[in-house]
């Protein structure tokens, strides 16, 4: 399978160069970033066809408290990404489809106040719950 996403997409954050934040993952987490991309990022994007933006990757602890990340955020393991396509049928498409893969551990179909709308999507080297839950308010 041909790789699309890479450990350096996944660990850029916009909010943590403005705040000035070092968000280099460890070894260990850049392995589950690995393992992210592999078992679960690479076979959706493969699946759709279409080009996948990642808003959020890895998070280290101060970056994940300025955004309102959960304290117990995948995020912050290197397991988990947040998805969105170029528009928000491509975006559905990106849930339907990684649901239909059935490669996760959690699948969120996202939303907040102000309307925007994204997939998170989180996968672990084992005991994956399959978690799905669509509309999900952040």
């Amino acid at each position: 399978m041909k790789t699309y996403f890479t450990i350096s997409e996944l660990t850029h954050s916009a909010k943590a160069q403005e705040h000035g934040i070092n968000n280099t993952p460890s070894k260990e987490i850049t392995d589950k970033l690995h393992i992210l991309i592999t078992e679960c990022l690479d076979p959706i994007r493969e699946a759709c066809e279409f080009p996948i933006t990642v808003t959020s990757g890895y998070r280290c602890e101060a970056l994940n408290k300025i955004v309102g990340g959960q304290a117990n955020s995948q995020h912050l393991k290197g397991e988990a990404a947040d998805l969105v396509g170029k528009n928000e049928s491509q975006t559905r498409v990106i849930f339907s489809m990684a649901k239909a893969l059935g490669n996760f551990d959690q699948l969120l179909y996202e939303h907040d106040k102000k309307g925007n709308k994204w997939v998170h999507i989180s996968y672990k080297k084992s005991g994956n719950r399959k978690q799905c839950i669509d509309n999900y308010s952040a």
